[in-house]
């Protein structure tokens, strides 16, 4: 058993067989309320799923299933150059959510895990059922601080920079004490960032080996996943800032800004890893549920086939003939479904094609989605007519 601290609270964790096992002693939880503490281990975009059990000492052991290929926020930052810890460190602002909530974070660099797409919380607390217990918006937001500042420098110990006992070195580092808010952090980390990249000079990939989060077989090279710095590094200055601009964009959710910087980009010439964010965001953007919307970023990642991005890119921006083209392409049934759907749309609500014409298109665009529907089924998920 490994001992972890949040600054305040003290818990026993160890990793075995992908799960992230922790221990709870009978004075860390309220006997009882288990069924309660087992709404609290529900997944979600950042947060583990998990699953409790009570031993006869009525310890309370709570395992939560680790990402494939994750490893922890003090692993990566340990294993990262400055510019990557950057990158880190903003992927962190996902975690601003919680603040204020009745949800406790238990947040320590042990406890974060960082997979090729995001970041991941295992144990969480609820205020008075199980801990973290207490957890105002004064201390999140100091323990946040401290994560931001221990991932930019691995040498601080956290603790002692969430008790604010840490000498802060430089004028950036102490900009981050003085911030505000969460916002106000990633703004300031976005910032140093774009300074950093802009002003890099190129140099080989092979420096890069980190991006692959040291697992040897992902080749990661997206914003949220690391950057793409070994792609940028080769790429013309106009471009470079565009990607860049794009990606800070995508670190904060900001899906219309992402997609806007680079509209006027031809996504065959992009990387991957702008491929990606650009795919990722145009499915966020779409008018669909958000279970379909979570199925689907599930399935692409910036090892995607390059035709699968750029259908997702293309349905994007409304070029569906193309889109319908690379689907088909691929052989997939559920996106060839889809593209005829997104055209069935598109030209019933075309006031100016003519009425003849109109009228052959939507019949044999609805021929198609009654073909495909059949092909898949009767199954596709709520995207046919």
């Amino acid at each position: 058993m490994t001992q972890i601290n949040d600054g305040q609270n003290q818990i026993e964790v160890r990793i075995e067989a992908g799960q992230f096992e922790v221990t709870l002693k009978a004075n860390q939880y309220q006997a009882g309320q288990q069924a309660f503490i087992e709404t609290l281990l529900a997944e979600t975009p950042t947060l583990l799923p998990g699953q409790l059990t009570v031993t006869q000492d009525n310890e309370l052991m709570i395992q939560y299933a680790l990402p494939k290929w994750g490893q922890t926020l003090q692993a990566a930052s340990q294993a990262a150059n400055l510019q990557e810890r950057l990158r880190l460190a903003i992927m962190l602002n996902v975690l601003g959510h919680w603040q204020g909530q009745n949800v406790n974070l238990f947040l320590a660099p042990q406890n974060i895990w960082v997979t090729e797409q995001q970041i991941r919380l295992a144990h969480r607390g609820f205020e008075g059922i199980v801990i973290p217990e207490q957890q105002d918006s004064l201390g999140f937001l100091a323990r946040y601080k401290a994560l931001v500042l221990n991932t930019l420098n691995p040498k601080y110990e956290y603790v002692a920079l969430v008790n604010g006992s840490a000498a802060m070195r430089n004028p950036f580092e102490q900009s981050i004490v003085v911030a505000e808010n969460v916002q106000a952090i990633t703004q300031i980390l976005q910032a140093e960032y774009r300074r950093m990249t802009l002003n890099q000079v190129p140099v080989k990939q092979s420096r890069y080996t980190w991006l692959r989060w040291g697992f040897g077989v992902l080749a990661v090279s997206t914003f949220v996943l690391a950057g793409s710095v070994g792609y940028l590094s080769g790429v013309k200055a106009p471009e470079q800032t565009r990607v860049i601009n794009s990606q800070a964009a995508f670190m904060t959710k900001d899906y219309n800004q992402t997609t806007d910087i680079l509209k006027a980009d031809n996504p065959k010439q992009l990387a991957k890893s702008a491929q990606y964010v650009l795919a990722a965001s145009y499915i966020n953007l779409d008018n669909l549920t958000n279970q379909q919307k979570k199925t689907l970023l599930n399935q692409i990642s910036p090892q995607s086939d390059t035709n699968t991005l750029l259908y997702w890119i293309n349905t994007g921006r409304g070029d569906f003939k193309t889109a319908l083209s690379l689907a088909k392409n691929l052989g997939d049934n559920q996106l060839t479904l889809y593209a005829y759907t997104k055209l069935y749309d598109v030209t019933k609500a075309d006031d100016h094609m003519d009425g003849a014409q109109k009228q052959k298109r939507l019949k044999q665009y609805q021929a198609s989605i009654q073909k495909y529907v059949k092909k898949l089924g009767g199954k596709a998920n709520g995207l046919e007519k």
